[in-house]
């Protein structure tokens, strides 16, 4: 079953809010140190309210989990690993990625980037891509609270 539904899950998938929360149920037993989730998307299509599933279903139960927009960085701890939450869309240049501790999160814990563009080459030079986790969120053209993911890991 798993291999099919990440199968389909590649290519993409209209998601309500339920579909998104099980989508990072089922990816969650799955996530190691060093793995590197990036999520794409516009504004307003989903990608805070998966990294916030992502982290309760990574262990992080009770904590008011709140995008990084301002902070930048948010971090939380389970008994397996730290979480890094960035969040790179205030970020304007490339330079400002060396202060935020990217290298160190790569390696030592599980790395969430929303707006991870600007880092294409840091990420390229410091991730191991098979580390990688590509999630790209969209609007639905036909339900407002629809979505389409699509979870390439």
């Amino acid at each position: 079953m798993h291999a099919e539904f990440w199968e389909t899950l590649k290519r993409g998938v209209i998601a309500n809010i339920k579909i998104v929360k099980l989508c990072t149920e089922i990816l969650a037993p799955e996530i190691t140190v060093e793995n590197v989730i990036l999520l794409t998307g516009q504004l307003g299509t989903g990608k805070t309210t998966f990294a916030k599933f992502l982290i309760n279903a990574l262990g992080v139960q009770n904590l008011n989990i709140v995008s990084p927009t301002f902070p930048i960085i948010n971090q939380y701890r389970t008994d397996r690993f730290t979480i890094w939450h960035f969040d790179l869309y205030r970020i304007t240049r490339v330079d400002e990625l060396y202060d935020l501790g990217l290298e160190e999160a790569f390696t030592h814990g599980v790395t969430i980037i929303e707006w991870p563009q600007i880092a294409t080459d840091f990420i390229d030079a410091y991730c191991d891509k098979n580390n990688i986790i590509q999630c790209r969120f969209d609007f639905c053209k036909k339900k407002s609270n629809l979505r389409f993911l699509a979870i390439d890991r």
